[in-house]
C-alpha cells in the first residue's frame, strides 16, 4: 500500500518536472560541462558554460569576482539584471529574453550550436566551443 502511494507520488513528481521543463525551455540555462571558454586562444579557467534550448549561451566566472554574461540569438550581450542559479547544475531567468542591466561594447560573431565568437568590453576574442 506504501509503495504504490509513493510510486504515484514519484510519477506526479516527474510529470511536474517534465512539464515546468519543457514550458520553461527558453529561460532555463542547463550546464555543460564539456563546453570549452578560450579568450584571445588561451583556455579559460573558471568559467562555467550554460546553454538554454535556442543555444543562447550563460558564462559564469566564479574565479575571481562572480561575474556572469548572457549571449543571445538576437545579438546581445551583457550582464543579465537577474539570475536564479542552482550551483553547477541549472540557471532559470525570469523572461524569455533576458533583460541586461549592461550591455557589451562589442561585436557577437557566430552563433550555432557548436559556438559562439564574440568580442568582450575589453576587446578579447571570446570563443565558446559546446558540447
Amino acid at each position: 500500500m506504501i509503495w504504490s502511494t509513493m510510486k504515484k507520488a514519484l510519477i506526479l513528481v516527474a510529470i511536474t518536472f517534465v512539464v515546468f521543463v519543457i514550458s520553461h525551455r527558453h529561460r532555463l540555462y542547463l550546464r555543460d560541462p564539456i563546453a570549452k571558454v578560450t579568450r584571445d586562444g588561451l583556455a579559460a579557467d573558471g568559467v562555467q558554460v550554460y546553454i538554454n534550448y535556442s543555444n543562447d549561451v550563460l558564462l559564469l566566472n566564479e574565479a575571481g569576482p562572480r561575474t556572469m554574461v548572457v549571449v543571445q540569438h538576437e545579438h546581445h550581450a551583457g550582464t543579465p539584471v537577474e539570475m536564479y542559479c542552482l550551483r553547477w547544475t541549472a540557471c532559470l531567468s525570469e523572461w524569455d529574453t533576458v533583460t541586461l542591466a549592461k550591455g557589451m561594447k562589442g561585436p557577437i560573431g557566430a552563433m550555432s550550436a557548436k559556438r559562439v565568437e564574440y568580442r568582450d568590453d575589453e576587446g578579447r576574442n571570446v570563443l565558446v566551443t559546446l558540447r
